[in-house]
């Protein structure tokens, strides 16, 4: 009886891992994006020229900074 307990486990595990490997795998093969930088996220790689002319135009009323 604890012997088949056993197999049952073992059998289990394996096939679990074997799923979770097959679904790590097929996330690689995804294109790669941009690199992001720990704290600033992609921030470098905005045009902030074209935020700002974007948050002029659409969102009216004062400026902190201009």
């Amino acid at each position: 009886m604890l012997a088949s307990g056993l197999l049952l486990v073992a059998v289990l595990t394996c096939l679990s891992v074997m799923v979770l490997k097959s679904v790590w795998q097929q996330k690689k093969k995804l294109p790669s994006g941009p690199t992001p930088l720990p704290f600033i996220g992609n921030y470098l790689q905005l045009n902030t020229k074209q935020l700002y002319n974007f948050s002029k135009k659409m969102l009216p009323g004062e400026r902190w900074v201009e």
